[in-house]
Formats: C-alpha cells, structure tokens, sequence
C-alpha cells in the first residue's frame, strides 16, 4: 500500500481546494462514508489523501525517500494549501507490511525529512499491515477473500489427505 498524506478538515473548503489543486486529492472512501450515516448533526469535516510514493509496503526505505522528495518538491504548493486551511489535521501515513514469519522491524527517519514535516506541521503516522507467506492478505475485499477461499481449498485436501479409519460396528 502506498505512503499517502491526509488533510482533515472542514469538508467545503477541502472540496474546494481539491477542484483547484493541481494535486490528484481525493476523499477518503470513510470519510465519504461518515456523511451518508444517520447523524444528529451533518458531517461538516471531511479527510482527503494525496498518494506520496507509490512504493509497496515491502519497500520502507523507498516509501521514506519518495515521501522526503515529494515534500521538498512541493513544500510551498502545500503550505498554501495548509494556510487556507487554518484548522485542517495532516498526517503523513506510511503503509508497511509486517510478514507473519518477522520477528521485528527497524526503520529510520532523516531529521531532515522529519525537520521538513515539523515545518509544515505534519504528523507522522505509521500503519503496519500482516502479510501471510508474503501475500497481502488485507490489501483488498478481493485479495482477503481469494486468500480464505485458497485456505479452505488447502484444509479440504489436508483432510482428504488423511487416511480412513473403518469402525467396525459390532451388534
């Protein structure tokens, strides 16, 4: 999954700036989601996200570079962005995935790509995902249903593996 940048914030003026922005932002799917529940009071804040680097989850270090030049290339196009948007929360999200056999995972940050996110006030966040066998399992609703129909394929030919046993009825 790629390293993605969400802007929360008053949903009119996301609306506005995401027409305008020369940026590919586009709503969250739950963000689109929380304004059609049944709510006492209408949805008035909205999230929208700008892919950062498009670098699987298997490629951290890549993830952080990309998301470091991206940052520096577009750091005045954003603070505009962020200065209409006095109020607006921004976090830097990075998906990396964790397979099922790890023990553990180290990954470092730059200071100077932390000292440029500190200047544009924002968070870091860091989502870390299971893999099975190397296999994103969660990456989808297609992905996650192929990999249980593939576990109950192997249960079923683990059980006819399995050799018989004849009871013998004794009357």
């Amino acid at each position: 999954m790629p390293a993605v940048l969400r802007i929360t914030g008053d949903r009119f003026a996301l609306e506005s700036i995401a027409v305008e922005s020369a940026f590919a932002l586009e709503e969250a799917i739950q963000s689109r989601k929380k304004r059609f529940q049944p709510m006492d009071a209408p949805q008035l804040d909205a999230t929208y996200c700008l892919v950062v680097s498009d670098a699987d989850g298997d490629f951290v270090p890549q993830q952080i570079e990309e998301a470091d030049a991206f940052l520096e290339a577009n750091e005045k196009a954003l603070q505009s962005i962020f200065n209409a948007l006095p109020n607006c929360t921004r976090t830097l999200d990075f998906s990396w995935d964790f397979p099922d056999e790890s023990f553990g995972q180290f990954n470092r940050f730059p200071t100077t790509f932390l000292s440029r996110l500190i200047a544009l006030d924002i968070q870091l966040g860091v989502s870390v995902y299971g893999v099975a066998n190397g296999t994103d399992c969660f990456q989808s609703p297609i992905a996650l249903e192929r990999c249980q129909r593939d576990d109950r394929i192997a249960s079923v030919v683990e059980l006819l593996q399995r050799p018989h046993r004849r009871r013998n009825n004794v009357a």
